[in-house]
């Protein structure tokens, strides 16, 4: 009777071997796999893909460059890379900014000047760099790794990232340097340039004659001790008048190539010439590099030091923003 029984039961499971394959590849497919693993997986991946790739033409260039490549570029001719890697991060984030916005996305060429930026080439940072190259390199590509794809935007777009040398002690806003007033391009307050900067204070020298070819007529000693200067809330030079004349302050520095429009004047009628003290470097408007610089050694990190200079500025990726990864 035992022996009657076994033949069935053994029969039955060798069918439920055969079916249950069958069944299950027809209820779970070969590609089915769990849901939550799946979204972990595609989170990962996105999280670890790189930004859309874009393409900067630079004048005198053949060969476009990938952006990244160009921002190293641009870190290593624009900021000392003795700098600290926050102030070099700050710069990469704004540098990317800046030549997005100049060349609408890579469609247009940008001049490796500093009516630009000025950019640099891996053979001209070896030149410069001699037999520190290897860790200057490595400094300046970890800024602009810890940073790939950051950008500054302001309502979805991007902001017109401008940045300069030194202040005076404080930005100027984009309202007084330009008439237009810009959210995020106001006065700010910096400090500590003064014991960084070698450019905060200078003085530049001209004779008479220098002074008289500057401004394309003839000075009198009365005109002279007559200058007039008027300032604005940055303390730079809005306007100077002597009796029917009146520039503005960037006049001023384009006439006499000055180094900032906070400018004195001291006419030294003994020696027969002009002395012009300038406090700052560059145009004053957006990020200070040296206040970058004095923040970054505070222990202020890239992405505040930025937001202290480009005031309700965002910091978003490249990817998130169609209209430069679509171009």
């Amino acid at each position: 009777m035992k022996k009657i029984l076994l033949i069935p039961i053994s029969l039955f499971i060798v069918i439920l071997l055969f079916v249950l394959p069958i069944v299950s590849m027809h209820f779970y497919p070969k590609n089915f796999t769990n849901v939550s693993t799946t979204q972990q997986t595609q989170k990962k991946q996105q999280e670890n893909e790189p930004p859309c790739e874009v393409y900067i033409t630079v004048e005198g260039i053949k060969d476009p460059l990938p952006l990244e490549q160009y921002i190293a570029g641009v870190i290593s001719a624009e900021m000392p890379s003795s700098f600290h890697l926050e102030a070099l991060e700050a710069q990469a984030i704004a540098s990317r900014t800046f030549v997005l916005k100049v060349t609408e996305n890579g469609q247009k060429a940008i001049k490796p000047s500093v009516l630009h930026q000025v950019f640099e080439s891996k053979q001209q940072r070896k030149k410069k760099w001699g037999v520190n190259f290897n860790k200057n390199e490595k400094k300046i590509q970890q800024a602009v790794a810890t940073t790939a794809g950051e950008i500054l935007t302001y309502n979805g777009e991007l902001i017109t990232a401008m940045f300069f040398s030194t202040s005076n002690g404080k930005t100027e806003s984009a309202e007084e340097y330009s008439g237009q007033d810009i959210p995020y391009l106001q006065t700010v307050t910096v400090e500590g340039e003064k014991e960084l900067s070698p450019n905060y204070i200078q003085n530049t020298d001209f004779s008479l004659p220098q002074w008289n070819t500057a401004f394309n007529f003839q000075w009198s000693a009365e005109q002279l001790n007559a200058i007039k200067l008027t300032r604005n809330s940055s303390n730079r030079v809005q306007t100077m008048q002597v009796g029917s004349y009146s520039w503005t302050g960037r006049e001023i520095r384009e006439k006499l190539n000055i180094p900032s429009t906070d400018f004195t004047i001291y006419w030294k009628p003994a020696q027969n010439k002009i002395t012009v003290t300038t406090v700052g470097y560059g145009h004053g408007v957006g990020m200070s590099q040296y206040g970058a610089e004095a923040l970054a050694r505070e222990g202020v990190q890239a992405k505040d030091i930025l937001k202290h200079f480009y005031k309700k500025a965002s910091i978003t990726s490249i990817k998130n923003n169609k209209n430069i990864c679509l171009n």
